[in-house]
């Protein structure tokens, strides 16, 4: 028995490495570049020691998003859960690091990639609603007496705002361009308090 528990843990821990593995492999290759052999030579095992561990290279992107949106939403939560403060963030000069710029390049690319493939559309769509269900919680600690309509709408509307902020870091804003955008968010989420209690 404990035996079986080892070589799980095993399992486990080569499942990781070999998702960090297939994770740099998207990001420096695209989705297309990478194939099951180049993550099994990166990873100094066979194609078939990765089918042991993945039923095929669907589910090793499907592992890959929810590692970056389980990540996304970490931080997400340190914020705690706090509309101004967002706002601020949101506005704020934070330069990505490279890992994070290449993960908004490889979500770009699983997002058009899934317009042709049903199981990548459903993978992102779990996300989303991950991403969503975190946003919800946010506006709820704020807003108690939110209606859940109203709650989806916010929530959507703040995705929106994050994830396009997201994509559009690469273009050089100005310090007053933030200061700007910072009130809009702001108003945004102001409005978003004054229309939930009405």
């Amino acid at each position: 028995m404990m035996e079986n528990k080892a070589l799980s843990s095993r399992q486990q821990q080569r499942k990781e490495a070999l998702i960090a593995i297939a994770r740099q492999s998207f990001q420096q290759n695209g989705l297309h570049g990478t194939t099951l052999a180049v993550i099994a030579k990166a990873s100094a095992l066979s194609v078939g020691q990765i089918y042991r561990l993945f039923t095929n290279k669907e589910e090793i992107i499907e592992a890959v998003v929810n590692q970056i949106i389980c990540e996304r939403v970490a931080a997400f939560l340190e914020e705690n859960h706090n509309l101004d403060d967002k706002a601020e963030r949101l506005a704020a000069e934070i330069p990505p690091h490279a890992a994070q710029r290449l993960d908004d390049a490889l979500l770009m690319e699983i997002n058009a990639e899934s317009l042709r493939n049903p199981r990548l559309l459903a993978i992102l769509q779990q996300a989303d609603q991950q991403m969503k269900t975190e946003a919800a919680a946010m506006i709820r600690r704020q807003i108690p007496e939110v209606n859940d309509e109203y709650l989806a709408d916010s929530s959507e509307l703040i995705a929106i705002m994050v994830e396009g902020i997201a994509f559009r870091r690469i273009y050089p804003q100005t310090p007053a361009q933030r200061k700007r955008l910072m009130q809009w968010y702001q108003y945004l989420f102001r409005e978003i308090k004054a229309s939930a209690t009405c």
